[in-house]
């Protein structure tokens, strides 16, 4: 489902019908209905919004509160993952957004948080429409070593935000595993000088 439906996709409300009888079957998202019913309204099949609810059988609320999202930007829709993502509740915030900041803004800051790794839609949604950095929660890292004893495998569920810049994340791993080191030597160090010190105390 797109925005480039025309009367030659829908040329009648038996088609119209079939359509919307498709996108309930498969589970629409509430932009793609409301592109739907933009589409049909834009071709003149019904003349009003009611008239358009009775005889699809669906409520007038639903229309209205879905008919808004068509408004949305494709390359933002796309960026937040696809049609697939965008709930009433994602492209009502979305539309809140681009009418306080412009379409251009939301555009860029999605393709900013796109570019950074983010991935979720929630993390997208709160980059769009506050222009911040969503705070990390620490997640688990597991580090397992091969069996040759040669490598490290690291687990961890950022992998598919970090994939993007695992060539900077290989080229600081020196550096983190030689700071490491020294905090493993520096605590070696300290457990030999408390042993050093409770055996003079014996003494």
């Amino acid at each position: 489902m797109n925005d480039s439906i025309t009367s030659t996709s829908i040329p009648d409300k038996i088609s119209a019908k079939a359509l919307h009888a498709e996108l309930q079957g498969r589970g629409a998202s509430p932009y793609e209905f409301g592109l739907f019913y933009r589409a049909i309204l834009n071709v003149g099949l019904w003349r009003s919004q009611a008239s358009l609810a009775d005889e699809l059988g669906v409520s007038p609320g639903k229309v209205s509160q879905q008919l808004p999202l068509a408004r949305l930007p494709a390359s933002v829709v796309a960026r937040m993952g696809g049609p697939g993502n965008i709930s009433r509740r994602v492209g009502q915030a979305l539309l809140s957004a681009i009418d306080d900041f412009g379409e251009h803004a939301i555009e860029t800051r999605t393709q900013a948080a796109r570019e950074v790794g983010y991935t979720s839609v929630d993390d997208l949604l709160h980059f769009a429409t506050t222009n911040k950095l969503p705070e990390r929660v620490k997640s688990a890292v597991k580090i397992r070593i091969s069996r040759d004893r040669k490598a490290l495998r690291i687990e961890t569920p950022l992998a598919a935000r970090l994939g993007p810049h695992i060539g900077k994340l290989e080229a600081s791993m020196p550096r983190i595993l030689e700071l490491f080191e020294q905090s493993i030597r520096a605590e070696a160090a300290e457990a030999l000088r408390q042993r050093n010190a409770r055996q003079r105390t014996r003494v």
